[in-house]
């Protein structure tokens, strides 16, 4: 019951944020997208950079 209250809680604030500031949010969600490409592309290479993905040389 607690998790529910605090979703709509937090909608309730989003909701309000897109209503009142657009450009705002929209800002917002650019970064978070650009945080979230930026971080799904560091773990790529991670994964598929030379020498497998703890850095070291395979023999």
């Amino acid at each position: 019951m607690v998790k529910q209250a605090k979703a709509a809680a937090a909608v309730k604030i989003v909701k309000k944020l897109v209503r009142e500031h657009p450009f705002i949010a929209a800002d917002l969600v650019v970064a978070g997208l650009s945080r979230a490409a930026r971080v799904g592309i560091e773990e790529a290479w991670e994964s598929v950079k030379p020498g497998g993905p703890d850095g070291r040389k395979i023999a």
